[in-house]
């Protein structure tokens, strides 16, 4: 599990949603499940949001703002939910993509990110900002 940022927001896979432990130590009050896979939390006031990636994503984004401390997971936690927490920090911080990516990256090493949701970030830096900061082959 990697904080992004600090009080708000981690990106984890899905053996981090499921280990209490974890979640109890980073004072987790909502998961973003963006995976096929179950979680399952004994005793616990943790709300569990299941999305897949063809849900609309500034839907999902709002629900990370609404709530306390977010961990958005996928399957492995490397493309995914990182899309997902880059389409956040572009919708509600005056940020770049460019920086945020390299942030991201930065403090999550494994991020992956799959090609078509690529796109879908240089087309939402647009969306968001009016420019774009970084182009499909600077990933």
């Amino acid at each position: 599990m990697t904080q992004i940022l600090k009080n708000k927001l981690f990106i984890g896979d899905i053996f981090d949603a499921n280990n209490s432990y974890f979640l109890k130590e980073n004072n987790i009050t909502t998961i973003i499940n963006l995976s096929s896979g179950k979680i399952v939390i004994s005793n616990s006031n943790i709300i569990i949001y299941n999305y897949n990636m063809n849900d609309n994503f500034e839907n999902i984004i709002k629900v990370i703002e609404n709530e306390k401390i977010v961990l958005v997971v996928c399957i492995a936690g490397i493309d995914n939910s990182p899309i997902l927490v880059l389409s956040y920090v572009l919708y509600y911080y005056d940020i770049t993509l460019k920086d945020a990516y390299l942030d991201l990256k930065n403090k999550r090493s494994q991020t992956k990110l799959n090609k078509k949701f690529i796109k879908y970030l240089i087309d939402f830096e647009y969306k968001c900002l009016g420019f774009n900061s970084i182009n499909e082959i600077d990933f």
